[in-house]
């Protein structure tokens, strides 16, 4: 379980990392210009509604399939099998979460929008709480009808 974490560790933290190189290489090369798009033009608006459309519904349903899929995946009795269904589910989760994340790093650039920096930072703090660690992936994965983890949920 520990090398799996680890793994996940990396895509969590990696996340983080394009995020700065991200906003970093947009202020260096689009901070002070003019913006490509303009936030006000039917195609800025277009873009800001349709990524806050996109936030909204992917996060809470990337947090919530998650959850439906690890309580299956609780009952399952292979213990390698579990593990990669995990991780399988656990980068998923990441990418969507992050991938909304560079997103709204992007279009703030692009537009120079306040609305897009605030959504982008609504998607890193999704991402806080997708931190991997063992001791929480073996509370998710333990079987439902065991005593000792379930007075821990």
């Amino acid at each position: 379980m520990r090398k799996i974490i680890n793994r996940l560790t990396l895509v969590y933290y990696g996340f983080y990392l394009l995020a700065i190189a991200l906003a970093a290489c947009g202020y260096r090369f689009l901070a002070g210009s003019q913006t490509l798009i303009d936030a006000q033009s039917s195609a800025g608006i277009a873009l800001s509604s349709a990524y806050i459309v996109l936030l909204v519904a992917s996060i809470p349903l990337a947090l919530k399939l998650f959850n439906i899929k690890v309580k299956k995946l609780a009952a399952v009795t292979d213990a390698e099998a579990k593990e990669q269904a995990y991780m399988r589910l656990s980068v998923w989760r990441l990418v969507v979460i992050g991938a909304n994340l560079l997103i709204g790093i992007t279009l703030f650039y692009l537009m120079g929008s306040q609305s897009m920096i605030f959504c982008a930072a609504i998607a890193a703090i999704a991402l806080v709480f997708c931190k991997p660690g063992e001791v929480r992936a073996e509370r998710e994965l333990a079987a439902p009808d065991d005593p000792t983890t379930r007075a821990d949920r």
